[in-house]
C-alpha cells in the first residue's frame, strides 16, 4: 500500500536544470494536447495535460492554442543586426543568410552562446561567382584550382554552406561539388548559366534559389537574363503544362530542394506600389532603407510587367513541383526592396498556398521540410523530445489558414520564452535605435533591383 501511494505521489517529469512547461496546448501537426516541458535549449518531455511537475519551472498557458515549430526563412539577407530582432518578432527562429563575411560567423555564435536575441543563423559564406559577374562583394573564380581553393577557405571558416552565382564556370561548379561532399557542405544557390538547372539538380547541387531557371530549361533554352524581353516571352509563349510537369518530375528524381522565393517576385511584380510610408520600414536599418529607395527610383516601367508573368510561371511550377512531390523549402530573399526581414515569411506562406498548397503544407514547407533541406531534421523543426527547443504558440490552427501564425501569445528560441509583449518590445527598441542612433548596418547592403533587373534574387 505505501509504494502504491509513493507512486500515486511522483512526479510525471523532474527537470534538473529550471525549465519551462507549456500546459494544455495542441501540438503540430501532430494535433495532440500536450504538456510540453522544455529544459535548457531542448524540448524535454511532451506529457499528458495536467502532468506533474517536479523542479523550477516557469507555466505558460496553451489551452485552447496551438503551438508549431517555429519558422525557418532558408534565403535572406542579413544586412543590420536589426534584423535579428525583427525575424524574432514574427516567429521565425531560424534563418540562413545567403551571402555571408565575418561579421555573420560572429553573430551566429553569439546567438547561440545566448548573448543576443533572435534565431539560429546558418550562414554561407560570401557569394561565389566567376571573372564576368556584377556583384561588388563576391569571391571570384575563374576554374576548379581556385574553386577548390575558395571552398577549402570557406569550410576552414566554417561557413555552412557554399553559395554559387550565375557566372561561375562549369570546371569551378564541379570542383565546388567536390570539395563542398568531401567536406560535408552543401553547394546552394543559382544555377550558373554554364551548366544548366537539369545538370545542376542531377550534380549534386542541395538547394535551388528562385525559379527563374526552370523558364529556360522548360522551354529548352539556354539561360538567358529574365529581363531579356524576347527569349523570356518566347520561352513563356512556349510553356505548357506538359513541359513544367516534366521539369518537376525531374526535380523530385534528383531530391535537390527548391526555395522558390515567389515574395521577392512579387515585390518586383507589385513595385509601382512600393511605399515609402510603409511602417515595416522602421524596422529597416538607415542604409537599407536608402538603398531600397535609390532602387525605387532607378528601376525600370519595364520590371513590373515583366516580372507580374515571373510570379505566375513561378506559382505554375510551385504547383507542379508540388503535384511531383518534390522538396519545397521556404524563403524570401528578404533583404531586396520592400521584401521585409521576418514578415516576408508570412507573405511567401500566402503565396505558396495561392499555389495549391494547404495551409498545412505551406507550414510544413516554413518547419520541417526546410530543417530537412539543411539536412538539421532531427535538430529542429519538429516538436519532439531532444529538439532544439524553438517553438511558436499562436491563438488559432494555422493548419485551416497561415493568418493565425500572425496571431502570436509568443515565441521560443532555443529555450528562451518571449511573451507578445517582449516581442514587441524588440521592434520597438530597433526602430528607435535607428532612428535616435542612426545605427547602420555592419556592411553596406547591396543595391538589390540590378540583381533582379538583370538576372534574377541575390
Amino acid at each position: 500500500m505505501l509504494l502504491a501511494l509513493l507512486a500515486a505521489c511522483a512526479p510525471d517529469f523532474t527537470l534538473s536544470e529550471p525549465g519551462v512547461v507549456i500546459r494544455g496546448a495542441t501540438v503540430l501537426p501532430q494535433g495532440d494536447v500536450r504538456d510540453v516541458v522544455v529544459a535548457g535549449d531542448h524540448i524535454a518531455a511532451l506529457l499528458e495535460p495536467g502532468a506533474e511537475l517536479d523542479g523550477e519551472v516557469e507555466e505558460i498557458d496553451g489551452a485552447d492554442r496551438f503551438l508549431t515549430p517555429g519558422l525557418v526563412d532558408l534565403h535572406v539577407h542579413v544586412w543590420s543586426e536589426g534584423d535579428l530582432s525583427v525575424y524574432l518578432a514574427n516567429g521565425v527562429t531560424t534563418i540562413r543568410n545567403l551571402s555571408g563575411d565575418t561579421w555573420h560567423l560572429s553573430i551566429r555564435d553569439d546567438l547561440v552562446a545566448g548573448r543576443r536575441a533572435g534565431p539560429t543563423l546558418i550562414t554561407s559564406g560570401p557569394i561565389i561567382d566567376g571573372p564576368e559577374g556584377f556583384l561588388t562583394s563576391r569571391e571570384v573564380v575563374r576554374d576548379a584550382e581556385e574553386a577548390a581553393l575558395v571552398a577549402d577557405l570557406q569550410v576552414q571558416m566554417t561557413f555552412a554552406a557554399l553559395k554559387v552565382y550565375d557566372g561561375v564556370p562549369a570546371e569551378a561548379w564541379q570542383a565546388l561539388i567536390d570539395a563542398g561532399a568531401q567536406a560535408g557542405v552543401p553547394v546552394v544557390g543559382h544555377i550558373p548559366d554554364e551548366v544548366g538547372y537539369l545538370e545542376a539538380i542531377q550534380g549534386g547541387q542541395r538547394t535551388v534559389e528562385h525559379l527563374d531557371d526552370v523558364l529556360a530549361a522548360a522551354a529548352g533554352m539556354e539561360p538567358f537574363p529574365l529581363m531579356d524581353d524576347p527569349h523570356r516571352t518566347a520561352a513563356l509563349e512556349a510553356m505548357t503544362e506538359e513541359r513544367i510537369a516534366g521539369v518537376a518530375e525531374a526535380t523530385a528524381a534528383t531530391g535537390a530542394w527548391s526555395v522558390p522565393t515567389l515574395v521577392v517576385m512579387q515585390s518586383y511584380a507589385t513595385a509601382d506600389t512600393w511605399d515609402s510610408n510603409d511602417p515595416r520600414l522602421a524596422y529597416m536599418s538607415p542604409v537599407t532603407r536608402a538603398s531600397w529607395f535609390q532602387s525605387a527610383e532607378n528601376l525600370s516601367p519595364s520590371v513590373p510587367v515583366a516580372m507580374t508573368d515571373v510570379l505566375q510561371f513561378g506559382q505554375d511550377v510551385v504547383a507542379a513541383l508540388r503535384g511531383a512531390d518534390a522538396p519545397l523549402a521556404v524563403g524570401t530573399d528578404a533583404g531586396n526592396p520592400w521584401v521585409f526581414h521576418g514578415y516576408a515569411v508570412h507573405d511567401e506562406l500566402d503565396l505558396l498556398v495561392e499555389s495549391g498548397l494547404t495551409p498545412a503544407e505551406a507550414l510544413d514547407a516554413a518547419t520541417l521540410q526546410a530543417a530537412r533541406a539543411l539536412g538539421q531534421e532531427e535538430v529542429f523543426g519538429q516538436i519532439a523530445v531532444g529538439q532544439r527547443a524553438d517553438l511558436l504558440l499562436v491563438n488559432a490552427d494555422p493548419r485551416l489558414d497561415t493568418a493565425a501564425l500572425q496571431d502570436r501569445v509568443g515565441v521560443m528560441a532555443r529555450g528562451q520564452w518571449y511573451d507578445q509583449g517582449d516581442l514587441d518590445a524588440l521592434l520597438a527598441e530597433v526602430a528607435w535605435g535607428y532612428q535616435s542612433r542612426g545605427l547602420a548596418p555592419a556592411r553596406p547592403a547591396t543595391s538589390c533591383a540590378d540583381h533582379w533587373e538583370g538576372r534574377g534574387g541575390l
